[in-house]
């Protein structure tokens, strides 16, 4: 069986680490605390929903299926955590009674694998008795019941648990065997039969030989115990076939339900602030939150901001320093990665073209440990970036290239973006550099959607993004002003 909880052939590994560009992605977005948020110190939850963000769905029946099992466990979240905990413990005890000495003692295997399967058929009968027929069941949800009740419904659970419960207790089997011309043995397998002490004196009666191994004999019962591997081992293979299976599934289950833990763990902290996004043929957000905000804030109003791409392929954020501007393209950052995810957002509506990835580069502090400058820190970062980059994608650039003058600064930020451009990116950049501005509305090629951090006319700033074009100032004095009359 198979797992479709929350999607087909997902490829999501219980060992998965983020390689260099995807921690950049993290540091950038600030994804930290949502993680920290969904995982509640779980860590299989916390690598799960991470491993997540970076494997985009692409198709709009795939985020459909998705957000309806989710918004179904967000609705019913005691279900799916008893789900998780029953597969958790199930995994767990497997763990600790596995002793498997490999394929020379297939006796051990068999052993082994008796108690392991009985170990899974146990948590199996915990998750069909949480009735799930009594729900209004979305697809994935319904595709997993009906898999358990087609396999194990119908009596078929209880003969499974009496045939293992038989097969551990009994010791008592048949096995033929023969001399071949060479003196050599033939053994075939052996048959379980119930053994009764009442049985014992008729079935010797009819043996023409018996005999017995003296205690002492270490040859003799070295010889039967190969004997009895050797009878064991079609029984063991096919026991260990199931244990595989059932392994498998329950492997599967235990991620696909760690995501859909996070997933509403997530949204008990947020109080319904958020909405399922749609793939559109362009993005559009309206009253788009820093999910991160939200979560340090806790219930404080957060001001949201909307933007409507249209035709556009770069959109231009400038404005007032401290206005609000990185920390709305961290928003959208997030609420990207969220939404390909086949999670909320926290906005009132979230619509966006599929992308296969999401990819930053935002300035950094100064750090010591560089050895070739800092511009040529930023220029190596990007070059990993285009190096890594897929044939569609959303690129968030944050004060790009400020690290040298403005004119130089704005001639490379240009070019890096028109590149980019022609790769058939879309470009969200937050910069202060007129010249950049310029040179980027005089290209032809490029379609401009420029949004200005509000400022009132006292230096106040707003938080609000409105559609103007950028200024030649960044207004840094009112920081300056700020800055010494409270102090």
């Amino acid at each position: 069986m198979k797992v479709e909880l929350i999607g087909t052939n997902l490829k999501w590994q219980s060992n998965w680490k983020p390689n260099q560009l995807q921690k950049n992605i993290i540091a950038d977005l600030e994804l930290e605390p949502i993680i920290q948020a969904a995982s509640d110190d779980d860590q299989l939850i916390a690598m799960v929903f991470l491993q997540s963000l970076f494997d985009p769905i692409m198709e709009k029946t795939d985020l459909a299926d998705r957000q309806a099992t989710a918004a179904f466990f967000l609705e019913h979240p005691q279900i799916v955590r008893k789900i998780y905990q029953v597969v958790q413990t199930a995994i767990a005890n497997v763990k600790t009674s596995w002793w498997f000495m490999g394929k020379e003692s297939a006796i051990a295997a068999f052993s082994s694998c008796i108690s392991a399967c009985q170990l899974y058929l146990s948590a199996i009968e915990q998750i069909m008795a949480l009735e799930l027929d009594q729900f209004q069941l979305p697809a994935g949800v319904l595709k997993l019941n009906h898999q358990l009740k087609q396999a194990f419904d119908q009596g078929k659970l209880a003969k499974m648990q009496k045939l293992l419960r038989d097969l551990k207790k009994s010791r008592a089997y048949a096995v033929n065997s023969q001399l071949t011309a060479q003196l050599d043995s033939q053994i075939t397998q052996r048959r379980f039969i119930h053994w009764h002490k009442w049985l014992a004196p008729l079935a010797l009666s009819q043996r023409k030989v018996t005999f017995e191994i003296p205690i002492r004999d270490d040859n003799a019962l070295n010889a039967l115990g190969r004997l009895e591997n050797r009878a064991t081992w079609g029984s063991a293979t096919t026991l260990l076939t199931v244990y595989s299976n059932l392994k498998k599934f329950f492997a599967e289950l235990e991620l696909q339900t760690a995501w859909l833990v996070g997933l509403t763990n997530l949204a008990q902290k947020l109080s319904g602030e958020f909405c399922w996004p749609v793939y559109q043929s362009a993005l559009k957000t309206e009253n788009l939150k820093n999910l991160v905000l939200l979560l340090k804030l806790n219930g404080k109003e957060i001001i949201g901001n909307c933007i409507e791409q249209k035709n556009s392929n770069v959109v231009l954020i400038s404005g007032a320093n401290q206005g609000g501007k990185t920390t709305f393209l961290r928003a959208l950052g997030q609420a990207a990665l969220l939404a390909e995810a086949g999670s909320f957002v926290c906005a009132q509506n979230f619509c966006l073209k599929p992308v296969k990835q999401v990819l930053t580069h935002f300035k950094r502090e100064e750090d010591q440990t560089i050895q070739n400058g800092k511009l040529a820190a930023e220029l190596q970062r990007m070059a990993d970036l285009v190096n890594c980059l897929a044939s569609s994608a959303l690129v968030l650039l944050n004060e790009s290239f400020t690290s040298t003058n403005e004119h130089e600064g704005s001639i490379i930020n240009y070019q890096i973006t028109k590149g980019l451009v022609e790769r058939q990116v879309l470009v969200v950049s937050v910069s202060f550099q007129y010249e950049y501005w310029q040179l980027l509305d005089q290209d032809p090629e490029i379609r401009l959607l420029c949004l200005r951090a509000q400022r009132r006319a006292n230096g106040q700033r707003t938080f609000k993004l409105t559609g103007k074009a950028p200024l030649k100032t960044s207004f840094g004095l009112d920081l300056f002003w700020q800055k010494f009359k409270t102090s």
